[in-house]
């Protein structure tokens, strides 16, 4: 299965409007930050990256943990793949039909 990067990208954004979990003035910073948790080379590299943002970002922590969950970071992070490559590149970002065309 192949999460849903659109889910995770939309709820960076609900997330980052929080200003009580994130201040105003650093929202464009979380938000680069979690984004580049899905291009991160390696599986090292992504740890180092989410203990960094839960570090400066103490309130995300039930959020972030949520997607760092094995059965839904192997969905959606390439580095937490638990599948091939190839075969991850060619499934549609979203197991929903409807989404699929968007």
């Amino acid at each position: 299965l192949k999460g849903c990067e659109r889910h995770f990208k939309e709820q960076i954004s609900r997330v980052s409007k929080i200003s009580r979990i994130i201040p105003p003035h650093q929202r464009v910073i979380f938000e680069n930050r979690v984004h580049e948790l899905l291009h991160c080379k390696t599986s090292e590299e992504f740890q180092q990256k989410a203990a960094a943002l839960m570090d400066d970002f103490e309130l995300i922590g039930p959020w972030l943990s949520w997607w760092l969950r094995p059965e839904h970071a192997s969905m959606l992070f390439r580095t937490e793949l638990m599948m091939d490559l190839d075969p991850f590149f060619t499934l549609p970002a979203t197991t929903n039909a409807e989404e699929a065309m968007h």
